[in-house]
């Protein structure tokens, strides 16, 4: 997830598993759901794409009976898509990729292991879900450091790993029919225009062998005024099926919001802007001119939390806040999916962590973004499916 005011940035690459229910097809239509609201029957356009992401930060997270929980309260939530992920790391020196377990003794980017993503593709799939692949890349030095700037110091290296690495999961997308392939997350400074010829060339070599969609997901502007803005740098879009914004929001509220404190936050423009971040968020969807997965949102269950946005660091300490996050997610869905944008083709949320520490409290689950068993997640399944959760 973004984390730009953290000192370590992150690489996502997503990738889709399509699995609709009794079928092996590729592709999946949404619908409409009826859900009553304040004792009135309000007709909802759900997103034909409703993903939650399960990324996890330790070695064996994909085991155990973490997972298959997760996986079984997404589906009653009426979610059809998962994201599922694990972390390499990229020598900047040598663009050399390999796995990540451990970082400088710490657990941060901790990582599941590749040998567990398909017997997790195939847990979703036998659930009924699509699945979103995320695998996610580090940037290290040659010691081994974090490298906090993106420099690539040899581009044609570095690309041809990285075109090595996302061939790899290119072909796993099509092994199990694969419905949407993300190609990169958040490299804003290996997407400029200078390189724009090797993401051609990744885009085409991804291509020959797999026949599925294909998306990437860029750095997104978290308020107007925002000068971290990687969409409008890119150069290649035109070559994608969909685009990818990642709106968090860092938004001017008190704590403990209400919704209708969120919904102006989204729709209205804040004192001296001159447009809303829906409108912003409206316009650079038109720049990208194709269809829009919300790739990442979603608020942790913390005081505060609708104005940290995807800043983990800013939050941390923070007491926890179950009603400002269902707050947040209620906001998200009056604004979003009452009257869906026509660019927008659905959302993941981030992020339902399957390790048992991060899955109940006491701990990091009482301020991290999980929402299994926390209000938001019956807001949630109210919006994707028009049931009341369990």
């Amino acid at each position: 997830m973004n984390k730009r005011l953290a000192s370590i940035p992150l690489l996502f690459v997503a990738v889709c598993v399509s699995h609709a229910a009794g079928q092996g097809n590729r592709w999946g239509n949404g619908g409409a759901v009826v859900v009553a609201k304040n004792a009135v029957t309000t007709e909802l356009n759900s997103f034909p794409i409703q993903g939650i992401t399960m990324a996890p930060f330790i070695q064996m997270g994909y085991q155990g009976n973490g997972l298959k929980s997760l996986l079984q309260r997404a589906t009653i939530t009426g979610a059809n898509y998962v994201v599922l992920s694990n972390s390499s790391r990229i020598d900047l020196g040598t663009g050399t990729i390999s796995d990540v377990y451990s970082n400088n003794g710490t657990s941060y980017n901790a990582t599941a292991r590749f040998a567990d993503i398909g017997p997790s593709i195939v847990a979703a799939q036998a659930a009924g879900l699509r699945v979103a692949l995320k695998p996610q890349i580090v940037y290290h030095n040659a010691d081994g450091m974090p490298n906090p700037s993106f420099t690539i110091r040899d581009p044609v290296q570095f690309f041809a790993n990285y075109k090595a690495y996302l061939l790899q999961w290119a072909q796993l997308a099509e092994q199990h029919n694969v419905q949407i392939l993300c190609i990169g997350n958040e490299m804003n400074y290996a997407t400029r225009q200078i390189y724009t010829p090797y993401w051609n060339d990744i885009i085409g070599s991804i291509r020959q062998i797999y026949k599925g969609k294909l998306t990437y997901s860029p750095l997104t502007p978290q308020y107007v005024g925002d000068p971290v803005n990687e969409v409008t740098q890119i150069q290649f879009w035109n070559k994608l099926d969909y685009g990818g914004l990642e709106p968090y929001g860092f938004f001017a509220v008190p704590d403990n919001p209400t919704v209708t404190m969120l919904n102006n936050a989204w729709t209205q423009a804040a004192s001296g802007q001159s447009q809303s971040y829906y409108q912003l968020l409206s316009q650079l969807a038109t720049f990208i001119g194709k269809p829009i997965i919300f790739s990442e949102t979603g608020s942790p269950s913390v005081t505060g939390g609708a104005r940290f946005g995807p800043n983990t660091g800013a939050a941390e300490g923070a007491p926890s806040n179950f009603n400002e996050q269902a707050n947040w997610y209620r906001s998200f869905f009056e604004t979003w999916a009452l009257t869906p944008p026509a660019w927008l083709a659905g959302v993941f949320f981030w992020n339902n962590n399957p390790d048992p520490a991060q899955m109940t409290g006491p701990g990091p689950y009482l301020t991290n973004f999980n929402i299994n068993g926390k209000p938001a997640e019956a807001i949630v399944s109210t919006w994707f499916s028009g049931k009341t959760f369990p």
